[in-house]
């Protein structure tokens, strides 16, 4: 039997800031802006990259749209209709390199895709600022989505003062 002690899980390093190409949210202001982060291996994925124009939930992944639902559940219950605040979408563009192919692991794909997704959700939260800075912010994301809001939490909210004010909510899956 060969045995590692397991010490605790240490993050790698993380690179420097490199801007992507991320669209801005679309549409005009609202009085929120869902953000989602779709998990490891969800679609769209390459070879065919290729994102849905028209639907930002289905940008989204699998699991993180039904948040988005829950939300907006949630806001037609708890606010008269004329009274109800608006909600905008946006799927965070990213790799989301697969967690089922341990290659994915030995050549640095997943970790690189990580920081690509963390980059991604700042520029797009950066955009959404420039935008409608009085826009409140829900993220969420599931499996790697959920790592790649954690890090961006962790690495920028922190860096950038006012940010943590604009995030109404979190939701990590």
């Amino acid at each position: 039997v060969w045995v590692t002690p397991w010490v605790g899980y240490v993050a790698p390093p993380r690179p420097a800031y490199v801007p992507t190409s991320q669209p801005g949210p679309p549409g005009g202001c609202k009085n929120v802006l869902f953000i989602g982060v779709r998990g490891s291996g969800e679609s769209p994925q390459f070879p065919n990259l290729v994102y849905n124009e028209t639907s930002e939930l289905a940008n989204m992944g699998t699991k993180v749209p039904s948040v988005a639902y829950g939300d907006l559940d949630a806001i037609e219950t708890q606010f008269a209709a004329d009274n109800r605040p608006s909600v905008r979408f946006l799927g965070v563009r990213y790799t989301a390199a697969a967690a089922d192919d341990i290659r994915n692991y030995t050549n640095g794909d997943f970790v690189s895709s990580v920081f690509e997704g963390e980059f991604a959700l700042f520029d797009a939260f950066a955009a959404a600022r420039r935008q409608c800075p009085d826009e409140q912010v829900v993220l969420s994301g599931y499996s790697q989505g959920a790592l790649v809001v954690h890090l961006f939490l962790a690495d920028f909210v922190a860096d950038n003062p006012g940010w943590a004010s604009a995030i109404a909510g979190v939701a990590l899956i």
